[in-house]
């Protein structure tokens, strides 16, 4: 039986279309962005402008209207059917959008073909040609797991454009000295953060992959351990016979799901990396100085290079020799890969120290999932271990807290004191019981033997850090959400105390 297509998917096949069919579109084509402010949103638009679309933008998280450094493009505050430009060749929207947005109806009564932020990443990588001998492969590389893709991400795309390749990168996420996550390079390359969300990453067509590791996370759309699996597996498949899966080691689901995919036939190249003794990369003699590590990196138990990072923590390791390992089997030598990762300083919101003031160090991370929170707490108390470490954690879905009730309140023992406040409900919608979430997540950790409480507004956070914090503590702002107008608030506070 032929496979029924609806409307809006042909006129999301339009819409990819007009991105395949324009690697390097003229001057002309024009995009509408909704939910324009977002980080994965603003990468995109940074590799269209350099590409020389015009761009039109919009997002209802914005109070006023705003231009997006790097791309220049001006977003306005809110939806409403007037933001959509009549000329417009495509709108591009953000996945977190409801099918009945304005905005979207407004597109479709006027015939403009509309796709996801998938969709788009899909059609950059999907469309792009064979034509750099010096890589064995096609040119899509996505970067998936449920932790580290940002960072590894950025470590690879650090390797790969001092290594002269010029490749296209699209993250979630800002790069020290970038403006966004984007930039559109001249080279075959197109390098992607690769999100299971919604099973988004199975849009993709890579021809090399890695997989950080597997934990259930995004609740509000997997119903169940083995759905997540499942999609990991099936996005493994995807790749091409002559194609190259790298894999952690030090993840048992990974390694199984890995292991079973490589056996089917016409299965890409499996290449493991990790700590653990069986991995053909492996990183090996660490030395850790205030939470910073260097190790030597081997290779089938040769000597291949020796690293010394300049981010923090344990779990940077692991991202490090994801990004290294994927680098040389592209063929990138080892004293390429050395000096680039040597020079990656981070991330916007991962593990980034904000400043110094009055003797409280500030940090500020995107953690929200436990296994997220307990690296970071963990790395940073390798890198200050003389004070007090504070943390203020902003729940991320309640679905997410539900789920992970205990995993959160065992993870947040790792500070001193423990500072809850309400849960950010993104695409979610908020029920009369998840107002005591944050009370009962608390309430956990002092029964676990910690020290946490729990706050309605950010303006009483403030307040309560101000109060007890004193020179030589550290401050970490830990979430997805909201959880910035703390750093912001306190940043201030300090300053005018101090």
């Amino acid at each position: 039986m032929a496979t029924q297509v609806t409307p809006l998917q042909t006129v999301a096949r339009r819409g990819a279309a007009i991105l395949q069919a324009a690697e390097h579109p003229a001057a002309s084509s024009s995009a509408h962005l909704i939910g324009a402010a977002g980080a994965g949103m603003r990468s995109l638009a940074d590799v269209l402008v350099q590409r020389g679309w015009r761009l039109t933008g919009s997002d209802a998280g914005l109070l006023a209207p705003q231009v997006l450094s790097g791309s220049g493009v001006r977003v306005r505050p809110g939806h409403s059917p007037r933001n959509v430009p009549l000329d417009a060749d495509v709108v591009i929207h953000s996945d977190a959008l409801e099918a009945g947005n304005c905005e979207l109806r407004r597109a479709r009564r006027l015939g403009i073909p509309a796709i996801s932020y998938p969709q788009t990443l899909a059609a950059l990588m999907n469309g792009a040609a064979r034509r750099d001998a010096a890589v064995a492969s096609p040119c899509g590389v996505a970067i998936a797991g449920t932790h580290g893709k940002s960072t590894t991400t950025a470590m690879a795309a650090t390797i790969l454009i001092h290594a002269g390749l010029d490749p296209t990168v699209v993250l979630g996420a800002v790069p020290h000295g970038w403006t966004s996550g984007g930039r559109s390079g001249r080279g075959d390359l197109v390098l992607v953060e690769a999100c299971e969300y919604r099973q988004n990453f199975l849009l993709l067509k890579p021809a090399v992959a890695v997989v950080l590791g597997i934990e259930p996370d995004h609740f509000d759309c997997f119903q169940s351990d083995e759905e997540v699996v499942a999609a990991f597996e099936q996005f493994a498949r995807h790749l091409p016979g002559d194609g190259l899966l790298l894999a952690s080691a030090d993840c048992p689901t990974t390694r199984d799901v890995c292991r079973r995919t490589a056996k089917r036939a016409g299965a890409a190249r499996l290449v493991t990396f990790g700590f653990h003794e069986g991995a053909k990369w492996r990183a090996v003699n660490l030395a850790a100085e205030r939470g910073r590590y260097q190790f030597d990196i081997e290779v089938g138990g040769e000597h291949f290079a020796s690293l010394r990072l300049a981010v923090p923590g344990r779990h940077n390791i692991a991202n490090a020799l994801a990004a290294a390992a994927l680098a040389a089997e592209l063929g990138m030598p080892a004293m390429v890969i050395r000096e680039a990762l040597e020079s990656f300083t981070g991330l916007e919101r991962r593990l980034e120290t904000v400043g110094t003031f009055g003797g409280v160090t500030l940090v500020d991370d995107y953690a929200h999932h436990p296994s997220a929170v307990a690296a970071t707490l963990a790395a940073l108390r390798e890198a200050h271990p003389a004070g007090r470490l504070f943390a203020v954690f902003e729940p991320h879905q309640a679905s997410r807290m539900i789920c992970c009730f205990e995993p959160f309140a065992r993870s947040l023992l790792g500070a001193d004191r423990v500072l809850v406040t309400e849960v950010f409900f993104a695409r979610e919608q908020p029920a009369a019981a998840d107002g005591q979430l944050a009370v009962e997540l608390a309430a956990r950790v002092r029964q676990l033997g910690g020290s946490a409480v729990a706050w309605e507004r950010f303006e009483e956070v403030v307040e309560q850090l101000a109060a007890e914090a004193r020179p030589g503590d550290t401050v970490v702002t830990l979430g997805a959400g909201d959880i910035r107008k703390v750093r912001h608030g306190l940043v201030q506070r300090l300053r005018r105390d101090s």
